[in-house]
């Protein structure tokens, strides 16, 4: 799968969902289903979320407002309360957090940054 997880500190509080090479935004709702948000929603705490899509690019299988609004239909763990979004490239990256400002939920932030040490950097802020 072109899609992995990770944590990025021990104390599971920022979790890294890196993307290689062609992904669709089908593989991204299989990955979040089956293995980034049960172990997320098990844990006390705030989750700070990086999606890391550097280097990798976006393949539709249908419009992409439908694969977006699919994708985003997915119920997500409350305490995933921040996602930061990793393109390099601002266009991309617009995109994606205008999409999850418009259906995300509520109590969900969105920020993108664009290195993954930047993203690290939003996410420890964040916390605190």
């Amino acid at each position: 799968m072109p899609i992995e997880i990770h944590w990025a500190n021990s104390a599971q509080s920022i979790i890294i969902q890196k993307f290689y090479d062609v992904w669709t935004w089908e593989q991204v709702g299989a990955n979040c289903r089956t293995q980034l948000y049960p172990i997320v929603a098990d844990l006390p705490h705030p989750v700070v979320l990086i999606q890391d899509m550097v280097g990798s690019h976006w393949t539709p299988t249908t419009s992409l407002l439908q694969e977006v609004e699919t994708f985003m239909r997915i119920p997500c763990p409350s305490n995933l309360e921040l996602i930061v979004v990793v393109s390099g490239e601002a266009s991309v990256d617009m995109l994606v957090t205008s999409a999850y400002k418009r259906y995300g939920q509520p109590y969900q932030s969105f920020k993108s940054a664009k290195t993954a040490n930047a993203a690290l950097q939003v996410a420890n802020k964040f916390l605190g």
